[in-house]
């Protein structure tokens, strides 16, 4: 079973737009997505996992497709990172990304391989 983090990207310019009834209700998803991951046993907090390669993807709703990847833009900033557990491939990574509620204002998840460091 392959090792994946989720690095989350917001858009700075789409966020702006957002009013803060808006944003406190995307918070209040994204509590109960990262539970969901945590009830099935795929999400632990960041712990410095070591990225491998190039090997990536990016999941974006204003899109609806996945990239290859990784590419970041100006308007563009990196708000987290999430180590997942248990997952079998990237198959099962990128659906479960699908469901981010940053995605819902523009923002997108970046999903990588990644092995654990031999001293953690």
């Amino acid at each position: 079973m392959e090792k994946f983090m989720f690095v989350f990207r917001n858009n700075v310019e789409e966020m702006a737009k957002v009013s803060p009834e808006g944003i406190q209700k995307n918070m209040e998803k994204w509590m109960t997505w990262l539970g969901k991951l945590s009830e099935e046993g795929h999400y632990t907090l960041g712990n410095g996992n070591q990225l491998t390669g190039m090997n990536g993807k990016v999941v974006s709703k204003a899109t609806h497709i996945t990239t290859d990847g990784p590419f970041i833009e100006g308007k563009e900033v990196i708000s987290g990172l999430i180590d997942l557990n248990n997952v079998k491939d990237m198959e099962e990574a990128v659906k479960l990304a699908k469901g981010c509620p940053g995605l819902e204002l523009g923002g997108s998840v970046e999903i990588r391989t990644c092995v654990v460091r031999p001293d953690m």
